[in-house]
């Protein structure tokens, strides 16, 4: 199956045949970026296997193109705020944070926040013109990040209780919620069990 770009029988067409033949690309759409729509599907790497990576599309006219060669962790899923769009690229150290405007050049590492070891990014959401996600450090453990977009303004902002081992921010959708100024996610912590945690934008990174 592959991505179309248009809802009328006249302007229904495929934006591109990015696995040419029979193969599917398994392409699905993430949201409107730059008044593109920005989508993911499977592309065929150089050892004939699949790989998850990003791509964009015009409409109505047809045509599509690769943000990169990086491969998408699927787990982390795709945050787009504003004009840009978040998500974690699996590369030789674990998941690392990224981010894309809709071009290629402007597709890129956000921050190598853990360069020798695994960041392990499993969620982001949208909080204002903030980002936030959940990174698990080896040292740290499971903590709150925000980010502007830029590597300057990404950053640390919870002080959950570093238990790596048994002290984890909970992956469960219905676990986390903005609420006016503040952003409220559920930690599990073996002394105090499942307890809610809140985190304001006014308050300041921990660095």
């Amino acid at each position: 199956m592959e991505p179309e770009d248009a809802l009328t029988a006249a302007g229904t067409r495929v934006v591109a045949d990015i696995v040419p033949g029979p193969d599917s690309s398994y392409a699905y759409p993430v949201g409107s970026l730059g008044g593109q729509v920005l989508f993911v599907a499977y592309f065929i790497n150089q050892a004939g296997a699949y790989d998850e990576q990003l791509w964009i599309g015009n409409a109505p006219a047809p045509g599509a193109h690769r943000l990169g060669t990086m491969v998408l962790n699927q787990a982390t899923g795709i945050r787009i705020n504003g004009n840009s769009a978040f998500f974690a690229v699996d590369g030789a150290t674990g998941p690392e944070p990224w981010v894309s405007d809709g071009t290629a050049t402007g597709t890129h590492l956000l921050l190598d926040i853990n360069p020798s070891s695994t960041s392990s990014i499993a969620w982001f959401e949208k909080f204002g013109s903030w980002t936030v996600f959940k990174l698990a450090d080896p040292t740290l453990g499971d903590q709150l990040w925000r980010t502007d977009g830029s590597a300057a303004g990404t950053q640390l902002v919870s002080n959950v209780p570093a238990d790596p081992a048994a002290t984890f921010i909970s992956t469960s959708t219905r676990h986390r919620l903005t609420a006016g100024n503040t952003f409220f996610f559920t930690v599990n912590d073996p002394i105090a069990g499942l307890e809610l945690f809140g985190y304001s934008a006014e308050q300041p990174p921990i660095h």
